[in-house]
């Protein structure tokens, strides 16, 4: 199959199904879709049953983790959506559980017995003591006002509503997302779209001019729809501004003095606390002026350093996406910003990895608070090759280590911190997401080992099916030699690349397909992926291949591929399908090719 849309995923193959099957147009008076005989009616319904029983698997979203007094208690609240196929939407739940820990190495979690539907609601934000939630309910249409729900322990304790000329929806998903309480959680800072702006407006001889009126304009009303916008992935968002609500009063006012041609995002509010009362106009200064790059700011507990990532490799050499640093700003102790502020880095950008070593920073977010107890060794997860690991970066000393398991092949995730501990979720191609909770291991000479013990959770179990088809199936990352390499590339071009390889009991004999990852600068991990587990339980094996250019490598690795798309990256996966099959692990007579965007690219290049 191939979309029309150049942004659809592309789906083309050679006829790879293990019977064949003839594919005639049934007769209108069977009621049957064009294409489709009545032989196939019963293998189609036992596919959409299966895929209905993968898609009521849950999926584990944010989590949030609020201390208390005594060292062995704590609470977590975790999110949770299920996708509900006929209805076609998502459905959003909050699990609320109890956290003792009886010893320095054993923690039991008592789940509440129902999760809490969050239908409706556009954002959950707690307060930092978790006695105040914060749930935003953005509008539907043009003529509803956006909701501000403040919930404390028993009751809705204030409902503010924002209308349309003040802001638009608030933003509560991807680049510009920014919503938090100041530490006295009296106000709420967050990013909204900016109201709607009065359009231009002209007549036959051009912009319409003062003064002059509607019937000058003819049958035309000189008024045109068009709107800006931020364009592909972001067409829906219109300019974003900062606004800061104060949740006693209601009162939501917007922060002044920021020009239309920035666009605000990424909020944080200066550490321990910051009087938003004294004003509402925002004095700008730039803290990056040699710097390209700047994203996702988080300040120490101290407020002694603002630490930020930075994606200036990739602004610098014009690629989309590319190998994140670090770096850190030492914050003046009275919050005056007066002369230039010096940008030391943290992480620097990792050019060629040396076998098995960090290979740099890919991080696509960070928790809202990601410090340890020391106040200065930060907690996120990071792309490693194709697998998702979990890293400790200590902001003073620039020292990295790999907290997840390092023996592992599983994608972990950190979804929260309980002071120095963490809670996290792993999974793998072959195995659903399972939450883990983790203890730093004081007593080894080891540098930052850590001991994980596995979570009880609430979650019902995957019906008998889908359990004996995950259980049947196996997966491995496999490292693919570089064929031919030329005395040309960078070191880092020349070291070997990846593919996850995933196969059932007769894998030799079942058809394979090729899974091909778009951007061309992003990574197929290995962790759980709902339509992949879909396709292979249909009998396929799977060949997920990470070509040169894909993140998790180093930056030379992927900066190889500008220059070379549709020849570098087509032979990188032509040389993994040839690793399998000399290793008899598949039929080289019956593949397919699937993939989206830059993977639907390569998808046309590879049938051909």
């Amino acid at each position: 199959w191939a979309s029309s849309s150049a942004r659809a995923p592309t789906f083309l193959r050679r006829r790879v199904s293990r019977r064949p099957k003839a594919m005639a147009s049934a007769h209108p008076s069977q009621g049957l879709p064009s294409g489709m005989d009545p032989s196939m009616v019963d293998e189609y319904a036992s596919q959409s049953k299966l895929l209905q029983e993968f898609v009521k698997i849950p999926s584990i979203g944010k989590a949030w983790v609020f201390t208390s007094k005594d060292e062995n208690a704590s609470r977590a609240m975790v999110s949770v959506s299920q996708s509900d196929l006929l209805a076609n939407k998502k459905r959003s739940f909050l699990l609320n559980t109890h956290i003792s820990k009886s010893s320095s190495k054993s923690v039991s979690f008592q789940w509440s017995p129902f999760p809490v539907e969050m239908s409706g609601v556009s954002a959950v934000v707690p307060s930092p003591s978790g006695k105040k939630l914060l749930l935003v309910r953005n509008a539907e249409d043009d003529d509803s006002p956006t909701k501000l729900e403040i919930w404390g322990p028993c009751q809705l304790e204030n409902e503010i509503h924002v209308a349309r000329s003040v802001h638009g929806s608030l933003y509560a998903d991807g680049w510009f997302e920014g919503i938090s309480w100041n530490q006295e959680e009296t106000l709420i800072a967050y990013v909204a779209e900016e109201p709607p702006q009065p359009k231009p407006e002209f007549n036959d001889s051009g912009y319409k001019k003062e003064g002059s009126s509607q019937k000058d304009f003819r049958s035309w009303k000189g008024q045109g729809d068009i709107e800006d916008s931020w364009g592909e992935t972001y067409s829906n968002k219109r300019i974003p501004a900062l606004f800061v609500a104060n949740i006693s009063s209601g009162e939501v006012r917007a922060l002044k003095g920021i020009p239309r041609s920035l666009s605000a995002g990424q909020e944080e509010a200066d550490k321990p606390s910051t009087d938003s009362n004294k004003g509402d106009t925002a004095a700008l200064v730039k803290l990056t002026a040699d710097l390209s790059s700047a994203f996702f700011p988080r300040f120490s507990p101290d407020g002694k350093y603002l630490v930020f990532i930075s994606a200036k490799s990739a602004v610098d050499s014009g690629a989309h996406n590319a190998t994140n640093s670090m770096h850190k700003i030492d914050w003046p102790t009275d919050g005056k910003l007066e002369g230039s502020l010096s940008v030391s880095d943290v992480v620097p950008t990792v050019m060629s990895p040396q076998d098995g070593c960090f290979p740099g920073m890919y991080c696509s977010g960070l928790l809202r608070f990601p410090w340890l107890s020391d106040g200065r060794t930060m907690i996120l997860s990071s792309a490693w090759g194709s697998k998702e690991v979990i890293l400790s970066i200590n902001v003073a000393s620039g020292e990295v280590s790999r907290v997840s398991p390092q023996d592992s092949d599983y994608s972990w995730n950190v979804l929260a911190l309980d002071n120095n501990n963490i809670l996290a979720v792993s999974s793998s191609l072959v195995t659903l997401p399972q939450m883990y909770y983790g203890f730093e291991d004081s007593h080894t000479d080891k540098p930052c080992q850590w001991d994980w013990q596995e979570i009880s959770s609430p979650f019902p179990k995957p019906s008998d099916k889908v359990s004996s088809l995950l259980a049947d199936h196996k997966f491995s990352v496999i490292k693919i030699p570089v064929s031919n390499p030329s005395d040309k590339l960078p070191d880092g071009a020349k070291l070997p690349f990846e593919a996850i390889f995933v196969s059932g009991k007769d894998s030799a004999s079942s058809p394979t397909i090729v899974v091909l990852h778009g951007g061309p600068h992003s990574v197929y991990p290995s962790s759980y992926s709902r339509s992949l587990a879909f396709l292979y339980a249909q009998g396929y094996n799977l060949l997920v291949v990470n070509y040169r250019g894909s993140l998790g490598f180093g930056e030379e690795a992927l900066q190889s591929l500008p220059g070379n798309i549709g020849s570098q990256d087509v032979n990188d996966v032509l040389t993994a399908l040839d690793f399998v099959k000399k290793r008899g692990l598949i039929d080289a007579s019956r593949v397919a090719v699937v993939g989206g965007s830059h993977g639907g690219f390569l998808t046309t290049h590879l049938i051909g």
